[in-house]
């Protein structure tokens, strides 16, 4: 699948990538990020990266009993 259109919601990112991982795949699939140089996707899509490592961290806090909120 190839992502021309990147949106700064990350449940419509991650909705768009599920689509592809339909009932019964069985083979690999991959994502391609299609972007420019010093272009609004390529904003756009690092900020859909620092959004998922942000909630990694929270979860992975949550998960050893630290309060990121504290």
């Amino acid at each position: 699948m190839a992502f021309y259109s990147l949106d700064y919601s990350m449940s419509n990112f991650e909705q768009a990538k599920a689509r592809i991982h339909r009932a019964g795949q069985k083979q690999p699939c991959t994502y391609i990020f299609l972007t420019a140089k010093n272009t609004i996707d390529e904003k756009v899509l690092l900020t859909l990266r620092e959004k998922a490592d942000l909630a990694k961290t929270l979860v992975d806090d949550y998960r050893k009993g630290v309060n990121p909120f504290a």
